[in-house]
């Protein structure tokens, strides 16, 4: 199972995209997830405890997944020199509020394609997932 952000694994980790039937709120960004559009539902269950988490568009499969993927090769990395199996910053908070920047995890300033995210819109963002879809 995957860690919940806590360092703890979760007991379930269930993710499922959706479309809003009605408006949410991201857990992320905070921002309207409007009715119709994608979004990406996440249900963690761990130590006693239920989170779900509803990101929109542009946090889980732009921000989240990318961090995921970094985290993955962070990971594979300290395998490999045999640094352990994990620290504080190999996986993101589900919600991704931890409060650190992205170059105080990684030590460099976001890829053009992941800074671009914080100016884009809602709407640019889902024109972007319907074309993945």
């Amino acid at each position: 199972m995957s860690f919940d952000g806590d360092g703890e694994y979760a007991d379930v980790w269930r993710q499922t995209t959706r479309r809003a039937r009605k408006e949410h709120a991201c857990s992320a960004c905070h921002q309207t997830i409007e009715r119709g559009h994608l979004y990406v539902e996440h249900v963690i269950i761990g130590g006693g405890d239920v989170d779900n988490l509803k990101r929109c568009a542009r946090c889980d499969a732009a921000i989240y997944q990318h961090l995921m993927a970094l985290s993955s090769e962070r990971r594979e990395a300290r395998r490999r020199g045999g640094l352990g199996d994990f620290d504080d910053f190999d996986q993101p908070m589900p919600a991704l509020n931890c409060g650190h920047t992205y170059k105080e995890v990684h030590g460099v300033e976001p890829p053009e394609h992941i800074a671009r995210l914080a100016f884009m819109t809602q709407d640019e963002m889902q024109r972007e997932m319907e074309k993945r879809a």
